[in-house]
């Protein structure tokens, strides 16, 4: 996958979206950081027909679903926010 700049994009979005429309995934990154994926339409639908292979629930927007559902989803490692959250005021945390 290739990687580009915000400010990259925008000098040579139809180089980025060709090579998207090949196939290959075009990763478009801010401030350093990875945070869009450019891919077709065709891979958008397999995608997102697919969560549960993923090991991941989607949700249509119409579902209402609790905090903890969401967190527990998170393919993220989010122990992180739970330590920085019981450093915070430390007199008077409450458990989580």
């Amino acid at each position: 996958m290739a990687a580009w700049a915000l400010k990259d994009v925008e000098t040579s979005a139809k180089e980025v979206f060709e090579r998207a429309f090949t196939g290959e995934p075009q990763i478009v990154t801010r401030r350093g950081v990875p945070s869009l994926v450019i891919i077709t339409y065709a891979d958008y639908k397999d995608y997102a027909a697919a969560p549960k292979e993923r090991g991941h629930k989607r949700t249509t927007g119409a579902e209402e679903r609790s905090l903890v559902d969401a967190l527990m989803d998170c393919p993220y490692d989010i122990s992180d926010l739970i330590e920085d959250r019981k450093s915070i005021g430390t007199d008077s945390a409450k458990p989580l």
